[in-house]
């Protein structure tokens, strides 16, 4: 059994790379470094130049990535399939469903899916995301480059919530993601997935979020005790605004909650205050 590994968890969007360095010891995470850095485009060239520049100046010592893809750069939605479909009948099916939408052939894509929910009636609710193979190659030409051992690749969302299941011991939660006009919610229990949904904003999203975390609650059957907010549009008004017009369910996700912080980290007094933006990260860290 591994005792000690080093892993770089690395949030990957179309303008910039977070990363979040986390040392597994026997069972404890200590946080040991986080740091970001704008680029140009998620091309190999530009990914390879920014880690290799992140890797130089934070003194990161990982050999090994976990990276969680921006949901913006996927395809993804809940589908119906038969439940007597096999695995490669059902990646099929979800290329031909990627072809349709995006009107690429069905080879551009990569995709992967997840069972959330089956019922007695012969069909599965699955959740999938499809990422461009060029893309995917081109990650894994960067790590390379960079010597990591690329072990994990999973979308932000689903690392959020590997976050807050890992660290910070809830069973039963929510997490909602807030980006440049889209919002992103789900439903956990026991660590696992039992209901995703997405939709578009184009102005206040604090409607949306409780419309959406409204329905997801009605098709799991529960109300959740609590809601994590994330994402690049979060902030403290919007909590609040939240909290005070819907529920003190609502909070921001603090990712390092629980974790361990290396004394480098834990002289950072500023830390806590931009922590969630680095929840995709620490979650793809703690793969």
């Amino acid at each position: 059994m591994q005792l000690f590994r080093v892993v770089m968890g690395i949030e990957i969007a179309a303008n910039y790379i977070r990363v979040a360095e986390i040392e597994h010891r026997t069972g404890q995470f200590f946080l040991s470094r986080i740091a970001e850095k704008t680029i140009a485009s998620p091309g190999a060239e530009d990914l390879a130049d920014a880690l290799q520049s992140l890797i130089r100046e934070e003194s990161l010592l990982s050999t090994i990535a976990s990276v969680a893809i921006d949901t913006t750069m996927t395809e993804r939605d809940t589908i119906e399939v038969d439940s007597d479909l096999s695995n490669s009948e059902i990646l099929s099916f979800v290329r031909a469903e990627v072809a349709l939408h995006t009107g690429d052939a069905a080879t551009t894509y990569k995709p992967a899916y997840q069972v959330v929910k089956s019922s007695e009636s012969g069909h599965s609710e699955i959740f999938y995301a499809a990422m461009k193979s060029e893309f995917l190659d081109g990650l894994r030409r960067a790590c390379a480059k960079c010597s990591l051992d690329l072990r994990f690749i999973d979308i932000d969302h689903s690392c959020i919530e590997l976050a807050v299941s890992g660290l910070l011991a809830a069973t039963s939660f929510s997490v909602v993601t807030v980006k440049e006009g889209q919002v992103e919610a789900s439903i956990c229990r026991n660590s696992e997935r039992i209901t995703y949904k997405s939709a578009r904003y184009s102005d206040d999203p604090a409607y949306l979020i409780v419309r959406l975390v409204q329905d997801l609650e009605a098709a799991a059957g529960e109300i959740v005790p609590k809601i994590f907010l994330t994402g690049r549009k979060v902030d403290g008004t919007l909590v609040e605004l939240l909290q005070k017009s819907v529920d003190d369910r609502y909070a921001l996700l603090d990712p390092i909650t629980n974790l361990h912080l290396s004394h480098f980290m834990a002289s950072d007094k500023a830390l806590h205050a931009r922590s969630q933006l680095y929840s995709a990260a620490i979650g793809a860290a703690l793969k």
